[in-house]
């Protein structure tokens, strides 16, 4: 009898701290209500309502129970029936920056040579005199060689006109474009990129990879500061009607600082990681990029980890010559990606992963071609630099992703902590599932 009154005793006194610690806690800033809000819980994936303290969700139920801990000065939001759901993250992004251009819009991803040039002829014709004209284009005109430089001259004299494969991988320049971007005829090749060329050595208009990023940057770099805060304000409103609330910027416009400074004056609302993506020189990859910038400069925004292109996209097949490169007439399409060419020479790879371990920042392949080969073909490479390191998917090919953690016992990486995050296609997991981690 004693034990159950000591029993009833607790539990009373308990129920008084409950309700005490209830009643002493502050109202809710926001409470929404009459809705149906994804909770991602699976016993109960939905609620009509929920409460918002701060940045925090204090409490989700039925719209009763819910608008009862609504304060005086609580703002109360009727949902009549919408539906909620968490803040989406953009886990791919790139800020568009650059001089102002005229987008010829053909409403097709696989433009026709004809609707090309009917499409820049119209577009000159609209627009003041030497206006930048770009048009998307896809495997169609890209896999046609004799789309070039003196191509589009004929159609294009004045005006600088840039082809660009959907992918932004590759583009084709005029002359005037070639000017544009300030790329001389005896441009060097950077590490990774390519400025085609005849078999006279004279410069074709294709631009690829590294030595497209390069350029871009160059021109993104001559983007006034109020232009470029403009730019980007306007971007972010744009994912912000999305429902955006945080980005994965993989920084190709800008280098980290100059992103920083750009987001702090517009200013952001939302979230933004800013990832090193640097260029190259001829003499190779730029690795002191962003070293100095802040970890989290600021409460929304944040840097870190670093991307390096392992090879190229399906559409353009990184350096194959144009026209050799073939899309497969059915599926599986797994050889656009899985077969592609790598972007720098094979003892780079090893290199970038070595960077990576020693100074703790993870380190993305975007692509597959690095990923797809098993360890064993990389026999430069220590374990733990085969499986540690990467740190972002690109989502559209088959790529594996692997994120570096560092032993809470050790200022070192510990290799066996490696986490396999992502791999793609399916068909390509079994063979990397069947690799077992190294041993501590």
């Amino acid at each position: 009898m004693e034990s159950m009154m000591k029993k009833a005793l607790l539990c009373s006194g308990l129920f008084c701290l409950c309700a005490s610690a209830l009643a002493q806690q502050e109202d809710p800033d926001l409470v929404l209500f009459n809705g149906k809000i994804f909770t991602s819980v699976a016993s109960r994936p939905y609620a009509e309502s929920l409460a918002i303290r701060g940045e925090r969700i204090v409490a989700t139920g039925d719209t009763r129970t819910i608008q009862a801990t609504a304060g005086p000065k609580t703002k109360v939001i009727d949902l009549h029936g919408a539906t909620v759901i968490p803040g989406i993250n953009d886990a791919h992004h790139h800020f568009s920056l650059g001089p102002p251009e005229v987008d010829v819009d053909l409403h097709t991803m696989e433009p026709t040579w004809a609707q090309v040039k009917d499409g820049i002829a119209a577009a000159i014709a609209k627009n003041p005199p030497n206006s930048l004209i770009s048009v998307a284009i896809g495997f169609k005109v890209f896999g046609d060689p004799s789309i070039d430089r003196d191509a589009l001259d004929k159609i294009a004299p004045n005006n600088p006109v840039s082809l660009a494969t959907f992918t932004g991988h590759a583009v084709v320049l005029n002359t005037a474009g070639l000017r544009f971007y300030k790329i001389a005829e005896d441009q060097p090749d950077p590490l990774g990129g390519r400025f085609e060329r005849d078999a006279k050595g004279r410069l074709t208009g294709t631009v690829r990879e590294y030595a497209l990023l390069d350029i871009e940057r160059a021109a993104a770099d001559r983007v006034p500061e109020s232009d470029a805060i403009a730019q980007l304000r306007q971007q972010l409103d744009d994912e912000a009607k999305y429902g955006v609330t945080s980005i994965q910027e993989l920084s190709v416009a800008m280098a980290p600082s100059r992103a920083v400074a750009l987001l702090e004056a517009v200013p952001t609302r939302i979230r933004v990681r800013v990832v090193r993506m640097p260029g190259t020189t001829p003499s190779g990859r730029d690795i002191d990029e962003g070293k100095g910038v802040p970890a989290h400069p600021s409460g929304l925004i944040a840097v870190s980890g670093q991307t390096w292109l392992a090879d190229g996209v399906g559409v353009e097949g990184t350096f194959t010559p144009r026209g050799d490169w073939k899309v497969p007439a059915k599926p599986p399409f797994d050889a656009l990606m899985a077969d592609l060419p790598l972007e720098f020479p094979r003892s780079e790879y090893p290199a970038m992963l070595r960077d990576s371990l020693k100074t703790t920042n993870s380190c993305c392949f975007m692509s597959p071609a690095i990923v797809r080969r098993k360890p064993s073909s990389m026999p430069s490479m220590k374990p733990e630099e085969r499986l540690c390191g990467a740190g972002v998917v690109y989502a559209s090919s088959m790529a594996t992703a692997f994120s570096p953690t560092r032993s809470r016992a050790s200022s070192r990486t510990a290799s066996s902590s490696c986490r396999i995050l992502s791999i793609w296609p399916p068909s390509r997991r079994q063979e990397w599932w069947s690799l077992r981690r190294p041993s501590r």
